[in-house]
């Protein structure tokens, strides 16, 4: 439950980044068609959440220290995304959305 093979790690970070990608691309069409305000604190907050979910499934249901490194870096990556359609309000969603991602996949104390 807590050991995760190279095979889960890449299958995790695929799923995790590609999530995160695919999601922040459908964010920043969204911020440049309707000009929300602060769209990106919520968004990156929310892609942080489903961030966590899919590595936690790609990865077998599993949880350790590895899985928390692929779930934010992750997270990093959909901000990276976000900031090309000009949202900078996003880094307050990154703090959000990168603790969302990483309690997702936290092994318990003591492992």
């Amino acid at each position: 439950m807590f050991q995760t093979s190279s095979g889960e790690l890449g299958k995790a970070a695929l799923a995790g980044v590609g999530t995160a990608v695919g999601l922040s691309l459908l964010a920043g069409a969204i911020v440049v068609f309707f000009q929300i305000p602060f769209f990106g604190i919520i968004i990156v907050g929310a892609i942080g959440w489903a961030v966590g979910e899919v590595v936690y499934r790609a990865s077998g249901y599993k949880q350790s220290k590895s899985l928390q490194w692929v779930a934010g870096l992750s997270v990093l990556s959909s901000f990276l995304v976000l900031t090309i359609f000009g949202d900078f309000t996003a880094i307050l969603g990154l703090i959000i959305g990168t603790y969302y991602a990483i309690q997702r996949v936290k092994p318990p104390r003591g492992v």
